[in-house]
């Protein structure tokens, strides 16, 4: 990178040349409506079975007052029986392509099931402003937001106000100059999780490894201007977090303790 340009710009652009090659290069693939209501996908026998089921079933519906109605009871028993025979096969055999994936190293397809089968969604639960009062129930963001800022600033100590203290040296060696090699930038690269989602900046670790030999080199570059001039850009100083209700009501969050 040349010292022409602030270090901002200069991930702004490593990042928006990265981007343009996903945009252009990566395939989209559209997620839409479930086929299937169960946490597994079905396959090309399972319509076929279900519209052979839901055909015997009414027509053993309209005609259950005649003599017909046992034998046609029975032919939707069979179809009924198929279905559920070969439904749990396809569960069966997701679970463990799951537990193999996450065997592998990529625990997404698991947390993925484990989240469908929680009664609880994404997000925040109502909180209460004060855990003596059960009518202080919060619900909208900025509330919430304003009550877990206040939570979390209760396990930080309060520094009092004026200089800052001096603390003793520690050793006598200095270190006047560091440098990042492009192989160090390469080896962290070639070892990133790939099943980790990407962060705000948009970029995601499979893609950043796939890369890992083409941009090591600006990278590279990066850090040692960064390491120079003093300066972080935005995006390596941001990050999306989520609370995680450990026990007890989601409602009434408490934090106790102090930091040493």
């Amino acid at each position: 990178m040349s010292s022409s340009g602030s270090v901002e710009d200069d991930w702004n652009s490593i990042k928006q040349a990265v981007i343009c090659v996903r945009n252009e290069f990566v395939p989209k693939r559209f997620i839409g409506k479930r086929l299937w209501k169960g946490e597994y996908p079905c396959d090309s026998k399972t319509f076929p079975l279900l519209k052979e089921k839901e055909k015997s079933y009414r027509k053993w519906l309209h005609n259950h007052n005649t003599e017909q109605a046992p034998e046609l009871r029975k032919a939707y028993n069979r179809a009924r029986n198929k279905v559920r025979s070969h439904t749990r096969n396809l569960r069966k055999s997701f679970e463990l392509s799951v537990a193999a994936k996450a065997k592998e190293g990529n625990p997404k397809p698991f947390f993925s099931l484990a989240r469908g089968r929680l009664k609880t969604r994404d997000g925040v639960a109502p909180l209460l402003s004060d855990i003596e009062d059960t009518h202080s129930i919060k619900h909208t963001d900025s509330e919430k937001s304003e009550i877990l800022q206040k939570q979390f600033c209760k396990v930080f100590t309060v520094e009092p106000v004026g200089p800052v203290p001096s603390l003793p040296l520690r050793t006598n060696t200095s270190l006047h100059e560091f440098a990042v090699t492009e192989n160090q930038v390469l080896t962290k690269l070639l070892k990133l999780k790939v099943g980790k989602s990407c962060g705000t900046d948009e970029m995601h670790p499979f893609l950043l490894k796939e890369l890992a030999h083409e941009i090591s080199p600006a990278l590279t570059s990066l850090f040692n201007y960064s390491m120079e001039s003093g300066v972080v850009p935005k995006d390596w100083r941001c990050a999306a977090k989520s609370p995680i209700n450990k026990k007890g009501s989601k409602k009434c969050q408490k934090i106790t303790g102090q930091s040493p």
